[in-house]
């Protein structure tokens, strides 16, 4: 898109109306697409009453359609393999007798599971951006800190996208990018989950009324879930069978990650949270 002969820009500016624009000064007349984040602070009569702050997508959908899809999508393989008698027990959670890509991988569940994932991805992205401006909306987190969320968040979800892509696929080097990609969400989303549970409790309560405070501890043990994995898996390798212990967490991982998305987006919608888009041009 050009407007008088020159190149269209791009400028985002968070809720607070805080821009963030390049050093160049803009020559009147140039098309810009802004990003706006806006929320509606007092209270409203009921908790989940309103979701529109002021007229755009209400941000709570982002994390609660990122976890749903990512919850249809694994569960979803399942069933049909398990329909199609290509794995063998329903309730992997349990006895751990497979993992999730082998649950996933093969023909038609893979597709299902390529067709909701990616969307999550994609998701997952703009939930980071938007949490990322929250928390500077709100005074919660430090530059560094909200560099830190949305930095390894995204790149959780770059590296979902590539396990997804080659889910199913065969040869050394597609395993290796299925081995790194799957290790890399996990990693990526829990640590950005991690973070942002750290930030927000410490926040007190007169600075964020709409986060209650058994949402708060909910998340608290939806992170510590991830957190605890990692030991039980070292001490499963030495002690009992491997590769079902690591099935199984590996399944708890994923519906932890959901269930803090899933919490997220109850906060968010208490607080009214919009994302507009708006395309316009520079006076």
């Amino acid at each position: 898109m050009r407007a008088e002969g020159r190149p269209a820009r791009v400028a985002w500016r968070s809720a607070a109306k805080t821009r963030c624009r390049s050093a160049q000064r803009r020559t009147p007349g140039e098309a810009t697409l802004t990003a706006t984040l806006s929320e509606r602070h007092q209270p409203t009569q009921h908790p989940l009453a309103g979701t529109r702050a002021s007229g755009g997508l209400p941000a709570w959908l982002l994390p609660g359609s990122a976890a749903a899809l990512l919850m249809l999508a694994i569960h979803g393989g399942l069933v049909i393999s398990v329909a199609r008698g290509q794995v063998a027990g329903l309730f992997p959670h349990f006895d751990g007798n497979c993992s999730v890509s082998r649950a996933c991988r093969q023909v038609p569940a893979v597709h299902v599971f390529r067709a909701l994932v990616l969307p999550s991805a994609t998701l997952l992205v703009l939930l980071w951006w938007v949490a990322a401006q929250w928390l500077r909306a709100r005074g919660l987190a430090g530059p560094r800190l909200r560099g830190w969320i949305f930095g390894v968040g995204v790149a959780g979800a770059v590296f979902l996208v590539l396990y997804a892509t080659f889910l199913g696929t065969e040869g050394h080097v597609y395993r290796l990018l299925r081995l790194y990609g799957i290790y890399v969400f996990f990693g990526g989303t829990g640590i950005a989950e991690l973070l942002l549970a750290w930030a927000l409790t410490r926040a007190d309560a007169a600075r964020l009324p709409e986060l209650e405070r058994w949402v708060l501890r909910a998340q608290q043990a939806a992170v510590l879930c991830m957190l605890v994995a990692g030991p039980i898996n070292i001490v499963a390798d030495k002690l009992v069978d491997h590769d079902r212990i690591a099935n199984a967490l590996e399944w708890w991982f994923g519906i932890a990650l959901a269930v803090f998305a899933a919490l997220l987006a109850r906060v968010w919608r208490r607080a009214r949270l919009a994302l507009r888009l708006e395309l316009g041009r520079e006076r």
